[in-house]
Formats: structure tokens, C-alpha cells, sequence
């Protein structure tokens, strides 16, 4: 068997690529078979095992080998809400691959977090990365061009294969101390990220959820969870980028009843009742009644007063008559017959639509329209429409203390003629 170092200790490195190595394919070894030894210290990030079938690899012919799963690379921690370390993953973590690669090398990858980190410190380091495989057979070199100009010969027979060293000694097995015991229960939803994705559905309570993107806990202001049934990320996924959500449950702890205190003393005897005192007697009732008092004159009755002037006449009610041409007001001199109103106050808005300015700073208590044909009177036809009522096709649009605004006023309805000249009466009825 052969071992080689693929990866020494990190330290402070973030992103760092290990020196090639032989594999199996190198010395045409018996076998192809590699296992390689992670050693981790709170190391959250991810591995790749790179091999290359090329003499002299360049940048290109290197390609990731599988392990472990079938994805090009294994990521810790392995489980982002149960990390074996205090933030990631720690131990030694072993993966064996088949392949007749002529050098292999180990990767650091961590640029796919998000926020990219600064200090090694937080996502831990790689203490080292070991590879081993194959028993070694006498083997022809790597064939190389031959100075003659000859064609090359067939590589030789395989030689025996050499005696396997002895097994070194076994390390301790230690196993730490117990965790608290949880007093709650957790549900979690994983997911593998489409291109562009932010919205992932999972039942959560509000303010007891955590979020893992690519194995790093998010922070609160990296994400929206407030509705219970889905995490919205600010931050736009990666395709095949792993999302972990876990809802935690928390159990009810039922308060501790201290002991009952002793009781008091005996209770002591109750004192004698006193006698209850002599009733006087009931005295007897009046049946005489007063005399009545003389009722006086009558004084006489004094002089009528004066009358006075006559009070303004009462402005309670505003009339006027809106004058039509084929269902539509007229555009201009098109009121007439105003009471207690100028044709200044009334403001035509459209066709069928006008704004009654009466500053009485008063809501009127009804309106009412009474129109037809021609000079004849509606007669029998005429509708009310209370304070913010709305009849038909005709309402008001807003009724205010100082303007009323009437609209769809259609023809055929409230006295309005479809054709032809006509006029409609306006009334608006004020408290007194």
C-alpha cells in the first residue's frame, strides 16, 4: 500500500488547492482501488478529490471524482442542523473510489457561501487529508519515446505482489460528554435550490424558525419568515444549492408547585350571644286632616305688545330648473327659474353631471328632481333621494355642507328626455 498527503493543515486558508500526487495509475499498480482520510476541525465548507489522467496535467485535464455520494464534491456539515463540531463538522471522515488515475489531488472549496467569508475562523480548517491505495507491483515506468525511431515495446509482466506491512496501532476511541436534553421537538424541510429561487413552503411557527443556506445559519435579516407556511430568502438561489428549514416545536413545562405550608392553630370558642332588648310600643295613628288655605284673586290682565317687523324670508329651500337638448344639459345658459341660488353656484361637470355650490354650510335633508318633456310637467313622476341615498340611476355623487354634485342623470329616467328639448326640476330641502 502507498499513503500520501494530499492536503496539510489550512490554518487560515479559505480556498486552497493541494499538490498533486501519484495514484494507482502512476507505477501500473495491482489494482485501482483509493481511499482517502478527511480530518476535520469545525469545518464547514466543501471537498473535492480531483484526478487527471495526463503525464504532466494542466489546468484542464483535471476532472472531480465522485465520493462519497454521486455529487463532484462532499459538503460539511454534513447534516447544517446537527454539526458534529460547535459551528461545523469535526473528525475523521474516510471515503474509498475505484479509478486508474494517474495523480490525484484534494480541493478546498468556499466560495459558494453566501456572504463569502473572511476569517477562517468562523467556518473552521482542514487539519490534514490522506490517500492510500493499491499494493505496489514491479512495473514498467511510464512509457517515453525511445531514441532509434523504433516502434515501443509491450509493457512486461506484473511481478509478485510485495508483503503487506504490518497495521498500525489503533487510537483511543473517546466519546464526549452528553448534550442538554431538548425541551422541544423540531420539524425539518429540506430542499435542493432551482436557478433564482427565494420562496420554499414548510409549517413553521413565527420567530421559532432556522434557516440553513448551503450549511450556514442565516441571519434573521437574510430572510422573511412571518405568515407560517412559507421562507421567503432576500437573496436570489443557486441551482443545486441545498436550503435546510427547521420549525421548532416548543413543549410546555408545567410549573413547579412548592409544598403546602402547616396549618394554623386551633380554632378558638365562640363568645355568648347577648340578649336581645325589650320592642317600645307602636303609637297610635292621626286621622285628623288639616284645613285647606283660601285660594286667592285673579290679578287683571295687562296690555298686548307691540308686533314686531317681519323677519327675512327663510332660504330652506333652493330651486331651479336644468334645461336639456337630447338627454344631454345643455352647454351653456343651461339653468333658469333659481330660487334663493345665482346661476353662479350651479357648475356644469359633463353631460349629465353638475356641482350645486350653496354654502348654507348645511347637509340638505333630501333632493329631489322633478323633470319632462317640452313645458309639460312630469306630473306623476317625480323621485327623493335622502342624504347619501342612491335610487336607480340617478344619485348623489357627494353631499357636503357646502355643494351637492348630481350624476347619471340618464335619459328616460328621472324626467329626462331621451330626445328633443326638456328641462328637470332641482330641489334641495334644508332643515329649517
Amino acid at each position: 500500500m502507498i499513503s500520501v498527503t494530499l492536503l496539510t493543515t489550512t490554518t487560515d486558508q479559505l480556498n486552497v488547492t493541494g499538490l498533486k500526487q501519484r495514484g494507482a495509475g502512476y507505477n501500473n499498480t495491482v489494482g485501482n482501488n483509493h481511499t482517502v482520510s478527511i480530518s476535520l476541525s469545525n469545518f464547514t465548507g466543501r471537498i473535492y478529490i480531483q484526478g487527471s489522467l495526463a503525464r504532466d496535467p494542466g489546468p484542464l485535464d483535471w476532472f472531480n471524482i465522485p465520493i462519497g455520494t454521486t455529487a463532484a464534491y462532499v459538503q460539511y456539515p454534513l447534516d447544517p442542523a446537527l454539526p458534529t463540531g460547535s459551528t461545523g463538522d469535526t473528525g475523521n471522515y474516510a471515503y474509498s473510489f475505484s479509478g486508474n488515475y494517474v495523480w490525484v489531488r484534494a480541493k478546498v472549496d468556499r466560495t459558494y457561501l453566501v456572504p463569502p467569508p473572511t476569517n477562517s475562523y468562523f467556518v473552521g480548517e482542514v487539519l490534514q487529508i490522506l490517500l492510500n491505495y493499491g499494493a505496489i507491483a514491479p512495473s514498467n515506468p511510464l512509457p517515453s519515446g525511445g531514441t532509434g525511431g523504433g516502434a515501443m515495446g509491450p509493457p512486461g509482466p506484473l511481478g509478485p505482489t510485495g508483503p503487506t506491512g504490518t497495521d498500525g496501532v489503533t487510537g483511543p476511541s473517546v466519546t464526549g460528554p452528553t448534550g442538554p436534553v431538548s425541551n422541544g421537538a423540531f420539524q425539518r424541510y429540506d430542499f435542493i435550490a432551482t436557478e433564482g429561487q427565494t420562496v420554499f413552503n414548510a409549517a413553521y411557527s413565527p420567530g421559532w424558525v432556522d434557516v440553513y443556506y448551503n450549511g450556514v445559519l442565516l441571519l434573521l435579516s437574510d430572510y422573511t419568515a412571518t405568515n407560517g407556511t412559507t421562507v421567503v430568502l432576500n437573496n436570489l438561489s443557486i441551482n443545486g444549492d441545498p436550503v435546510t428549514i427547521i420549525a421548532w416545536e416548543l413543549t410546555t413545562v408545567a410549573p413547579i408547585t412548592g409544598p403546602t405550608g402547616p396549618n394554623g392553630g386551633p380554632t378558638g370558642p365562640s363568645g355568648d350571644i347577648g340578649p336581645t332588648g325589650i320592642t317600645g310600643p307602636t303609637g297610635t295613628a292621626s286621622t285628623v286632616t288639616g284645613p285647606t288655605g283660601i285660594v286667592g284673586s285673579t290679578g287683571p290682565t295687562g296690555n298686548t305688545g307691540t308686533t314686531g317687523p317681519a323677519g327675512s324670508a327663510a332660504t330652506a329651500l333652493i330651486t331651479f330648473r336644468l334645461l336639456y337638448s337630447d338627454g344631454v344639459i345643455l352647454p351653456s345658459s343651461y339653468a333658469d327659474n333659481l330660487t334663493n341660488i345665482t346661476l353662479g353656484q350651479i357648475t356644469r361637470l359633463g353631460d349629465t353631471q353638475i356641482t350645486i355650490n350653496h354654502n348654507k354650510n348645511l347637509y340638505p335633508i333630501s333632493v329631489a328632481c322633478q323633470g319632462g318633456p317640452g313645458v309639460l310637467p312630469a306630473g306623476s313622476y317625480r323621485q327623493t333621494v335622502p342624504t347619501g341615498a342612491t335610487t336607480g340611476s340617478y344619485s348623489c355623487l357627494s353631499i357636503t355642507v357646502d355643494s351637492t354634485s348630481l350624476y347619471a342623470l340618464s335619459p328616460g329616467n328621472t324626467g329626462v328626455p331621451s330626445s328633443g328639448n326638456g328641462y328637470l326640476w332641482v330641489s334641495l330641502i334644508f332643515s329649517a
